[in-house]
């Protein structure tokens, strides 16, 4: 059966043959009136050409069987949210009541969107209803691509997201890891240190930044989806703390904890958790002054888990302290960047999880509280471990394979882990770096996933598959998204890390395995 063309596909009149002399002539009076009409033999072509694309129906009592009943609903049923197809239904009205017209309007009710003409119907009644439901059956399509070309738009910003942050990272990744080798290397004036102190802060803000405008996003389009499992808010935010105290860049403010819980179970996405309190933190740290206490607070109250960060800034008035948590709307981001920005996001994941954000006054010359709640669980969770300190020197050299397409970034890496003490080969695409692999099996293979050739996903399942658990994979990709790190692990990494990688987490990371 060969589709219509699409200039009439959407005007079609299917007409569900009667076998009676008045539905035999419709095809002829509606093409006297410039109408395309097409004869279906029973309900089941009807519900094909449906399919199809048409403007309309025209049924009989006669027609309106059972069988053919359960087939148009059944069809009508899976229609899209734009679509709400007119059906015309000729029914003869002589002899009836009133109360008989009425049950058999409820009997119509499963067919929907539902006209009926009493018989017998003057040619001019019935043209009129047919053209005034094609002119409604025709603004259906114009919303169907409506929506159609927004979700294209969607994809293409989608598309055009991922790129721009796959494209920041790379660079970003080099220039940190750069930084960090001369850090470490020393040597060089006062003032090249002080200026490598400001690349390492620089980037450390620019990649955080990226990171929660990519997440607002998510939170804007709707796209933001929770894998909710029980997790101990206590050991989730006693390591989020730790991050941000082994980091240099925040060296200049005093981190501290104050806990009133041993565990505190939530049923939440850790991922997207951290998240909130990583950008509570991250506000904190960026409106204290310099050499100021930030102090987060853990607790329970009202049957609620209870996260309180009190930064060292300046006391705000009650409108600015509303105007920092003024949700998105459907359409606009927050109009200010950084620390409303992350705020922004905080409480928006915060209301997904079914939590509260509030902001308060720390009191005279005391900054602000920024306090989250989240419904506690019942039960107990068994609380993960807590991270240990971080390694200042790996417990022991090992063999690593870096595969990495970037030549700086190739580069930079291999200095920093070869800094660290480790044994390192490097590889520029994922073909040489499967062959040096198999030739000499590292313990730790360190790969991008935007390989020339094979991919790291390719590389990943080929290692796996030759050398199962005898290599640690660990991927670093400038892709951060959720869907992305599964399917990473998917492919057979232990560890995804996106862009710039952090030293001190990588470092961690290489410590802990034996």
């Amino acid at each position: 059966m060969s589709k219509p063309p699409p200039s009439v596909i959407g005007e079609r009149i299917l007409i569900l043959d009667a076998d009676d002399a008045e539905t035999r002539g419709l095809p002829d009076l509606l093409g006297r009136a410039g109408l395309n009409a097409l004869m279906c033999e029973d309900a089941e072509r009807i519900c094909t050409e449906l399919d199809l694309g048409a403007g309309l129906a025209v049924l009989t009592e006669e027609s309106l069987t059972p069988s053919s009943m359960k087939c148009l609903v059944e069809a009508l049923g899976k229609q899209a949210l734009w679509s709400d197809f007119p059906l015309l239904i000729l029914f003869g009205g002589i002899g009836r009541t009133p109360e008989t017209h009425l049950r058999m309007l409820d009997l119509l009710e499963p067919l929907g969107n539902a006209t009926i003409l009493q018989r017998p119907v003057a040619a001019m009644a019935l043209v009129s209803a047919v053209r005034s439901a094609l002119r409604a059956r025709g603004r259906q399509y114009q919303v169907r691509d409506l929506l159609e070309g927004r979700e294209k738009a969607v994809r293409q910003r989608d598309r055009f997201l991922n790129l721009l942050s796959h494209e920041l990272r790379n660079p970003l990744g080099v220039i940190r890891s750069a930084s960090y080798v001369l850090e470490k290397v020393g040597g060089g004036s006062l003032l090249a240190r002080e200026q490598q102190a400001s690349i390492g802060r620089q980037v450390s803000r620019l990649s955080r930044w990226l990171d929660k405008s990519l997440a607002m996003f998510q939170v804007v389009a709707g796209q933001v989806r929770l894998h909710r499992e029980t997790i101990d808010l206590v050991s989730l935010a006693t390591k989020c703390l730790r991050q941000f105290a082994a980091d240099d860049t925040n060296a200049d403010h005093q981190l501290a904890l104050r806990n009133d819980a041993d565990t505190l179970p939530v049923e939440a996405d850790g991922q997207r958790l951290e998240q909130v309190i990583d950008c509570l933190i991250g506000y904190a740290l960026e409106t204290s002054p310099p050499g100021s206490r930030v102090v987060m607070e853990l607790g329970a109250r009202d049957g609620n888990a209870v996260i309180r960060v009190r930064d060292a800034g300046k006391d705000l008035s009650d409108a600015e302290r509303a105007n920092l948590l003024a949700p998105a709307d459907d359409t606009e981001l927050p109009a200010e960047e950084g620390p409303h920005l992350g705020l922004a996001l905080a409480a928006a994941l915060t209301e997904l999880h079914g939590g509260q954000m509030s902001a308060s006054s720390g009191g005279p010359r005391r900054g602000t509280d920024m306090t989250v709640q989240l419904p506690l669980r019942a039960m107990t969770a068994r609380p993960a471990p807590a991270p240990g300190p971080v390694q200042t020197i790996p417990k022991r050299s090992k063999r690593i394979l870096v595969i990495e397409d970037n030549n700086d970034g190739r580069e930079s890496l291999r200095l920093m882990l070869q800094l660290w003490g480790h044994q390192v080969e490097v590889a520029a695409d994922g073909s040489a770096g499967v062959q040096k692999a198999l030739a000499r099996p590292p313990e730790v293979g360190l790969f991008d996933i935007g390989l020339p050739g094979l991919d790291g996903y390719q590389v990943a399942q080929k290692l796996r598959a030759a050398l199962g658990d005898t290599i640690y994979l660990i991927a670093m990709t400038g892709y951060g998204q959720p869907h992305d790190r599964q399917r990473a692990l998917d492919a057979g990494f232990n560890v995804h890390l996106v862009k710039p990688l952090v030293p001190e987490n990588l470092q961690e990371i290489l410590g802990n395995l034996v």
